[in-house]
């Protein structure tokens, strides 16, 4: 077992110091390329300069040498001018004084027209921009009026319309109100007549049992009782058809009311 351990051991430090060798071989030639690239470009760059300032010194050499010989060549055709050449060369100041004179008159009546021209353009186009400008003003200022009575009319009728519904509304609650100040009254009276019949009844019924009423009196009071439930069925007759009435017209005053409404919201939508 310790010699199996031992081999084990072994070859694990084995293959360990095989793999840390190849790190550090690949991080070494790593290392080598990127000192190669450095010096590559250190190097690249120095011969570059040096081939530069080569050139540039012998480019300057040779301008020197050709402005020396242009200079001496200028030199030596100065001095060997003849009497013609001269002669040829003042003619032609001459000739070249009067062309300039001739040009410079050219040039001023040229550029006379053209200031005249450009100042007719100018005036043109100055007027035109006035024209320009108060037309846009104008628009302008109608646009501005223009919106302004368009919200104005917005206005009026959304404060119109406004002032309908609250009109609507009052009516509406007035309209509830009296009704309900009917209804409530006519149920009172409803339950009054009630209350009193049942008195009446109870009255003479308490009457009848305690003075043994003949059958005279029994006969005028079912008469009188006949009397007062027809009067009371016309009553309520009549006042239904009064409620009727008046709950129809309140309708067709607030159908009439819905109906401007709708018409009124329909012209503002298309509005």
């Amino acid at each position: 077992q310790a010699m199996w351990r031992q081999h084990v051991h072994r070859s694990i430090y084995i293959r360990l110091h095989a793999n840390t060798v190849i790190v550090q071989s690949v991080f070494r030639m790593a290392r080598c390329r990127i000192n190669m690239k450095e010096q590559y470009h250190h190097a690249t760059a120095i011969q570059c300069m040096f081939r530069g300032r080569r050139v540039r010194q012998q480019q300057r050499e040779r301008m020197l040498a050709a402005c020396a010989i242009q200079s001496f060549w200028r030199k030596y055709m100065m001095m060997n001018l003849s009497a013609s050449i001269l002669q040829a060369w003042a003619r032609q100041c001459k000739e070249s004084a009067r062309y300039k004179k001739m040009h410079r008159g050219f040039v001023l009546l040229q550029a006379e027209t053209r200031s005249k021209a450009q100042r007719h353009n100018f005036k043109v186009a100055i007027q035109s921009v006035i024209v320009i400008q108060a037309m846009w003003r104008q628009h302008v200022h109608r646009s501005i009026y223009i919106r302004l009575h368009a919200n104005t009319v917005i206005v009026q009728s959304v404060f119109r319309m406004a002032r309908c519904r609250i009109n609507m509304k009052e009516q509406y609650h007035h309209a509830t109100a009296i009704q309900c100040m009917f209804r409530g009254r006519r149920v009172r009276q409803q339950q009054r007549e009630r209350m009193l019949a049942a008195c009446a009844i109870q009255s003479f019924w308490r009457k009848y049992m305690m003075m043994n009423l003949s059958a005279s009196i029994l006969q005028a009071w079912a008469r009188q009782c006949k009397e007062s439930a027809r009067y009371k069925k016309m009553h309520r007759g009549f006042v239904l058809l009064q409620a009727e009435t008046r709950s129809k017209a309140q309708r067709h005053n607030f159908k009439v009311a819905i109906q401007s409404v709708i018409v009124i919201q329909a012209m503002w939508r298309q509005h």
